[in-house]
């Protein structure tokens, strides 16, 4: 084989194992910038909105777009700015689930577990036999049959803020529905859900419950909220950014 083929095969195959060894991208630290027109898009429509936006003073607090893994448009409209944690309210709902989740790929946790099981303390001397089958996957459906969700203002949530005792104020709720019934976005419940996957000291799997709580909270802030045990109820103040990176 003449040299110069040689060399070439050996560039290739080098090329070819560089490839394979790079990993692949994921923001993990924060977003690759690029330009609209870099990554295909005609940037006269998002300039035209972004002018729209501020001309006639819309109530859009932020607008970001990510093309091909690059943020290609970040505008912030006063008083709102990069920097500043945002109310997102129950999109954050997506991050307890994502930590459960999580939680069931390490074995730490079971969709078909009933939701009492988590709780012989706390759970209510006589519950309901439709509360007593309450699986962990009716929960994450925000199908639990609790009488939570369904009225205008998260007003159940406001209730359990006000309590010493998150947890049995959650479990004490009446039962409306056959869990898998019909749906209802119960933030109690999702706390309850949080309660499941927080690392005990106490527990065998103690280490792998902090490192998924680090991974979830690394976009948590101030703004953060916990119970009377320290379990935080997962923050409504995010970093857009940081949303987009968890892919919510």
């Amino acid at each position: 084989m003449p040299n110069h083929a040689l060399f070439l095969l050996c560039l290739l195959a080098a090329q070819t194992l560089t490839a394979a060894a790079a990993p692949a991208y994921y923001p993990t630290n924060g977003w690759r910038e690029s330009t609209l027109e870099a990554q295909g898009l005609d940037s006269k429509v998002p300039a035209a909105m972004v002018d729209n936006i501020t001309q006639k003073h819309l109530n859009v607090h932020s607008v970001t777009v990510i093309r091909h893994g690059y943020v290609v448009l970040d505008a912030y409209f006063y008083p709102y700015r990069a920097s500043a944690p945002h109310d997102v309210a129950s999109v954050t709902k997506s991050i307890t689930a994502a930590i459960v989740s999580i939680a069931v790929g390490q074995g730490l946790v079971k969709t078909d577990q009933r939701l009492l099981s988590f709780f012989p303390i706390e759970r209510p001397p006589n519950a309901d036999e439709r509360k007593q089958k309450i699986t962990i996957a009716d929960m994450l459906a925000m199908r639990s049959g609790l009488d939570c969700g369904f009225l205008w203002g998260e007003q159940e949530l406001e209730q359990m803020r006000r309590t010493n005792e998150w947890v049995k104020f959650a479990l004490a709720l009446p039962m409306n529905y056959a869990p898998g019934e019909k749906f209802g976005s119960c933030s109690p419940g999702y706390h309850l859900l949080s309660c499941q996957a927080y690392p005990n000291s106490q527990e065998p799997t103690a280490q792998i419950r902090v490192a998924i709580w680090r991974r979830a909270m690394r976009i948590a802030n101030p703004w953060s909220l916990a119970d009377t045990e320290g379990v935080p109820y997962i923050p409504v103040g995010l970093i857009h950014q940081s949303i987009l990176q968890e892919g919510i």
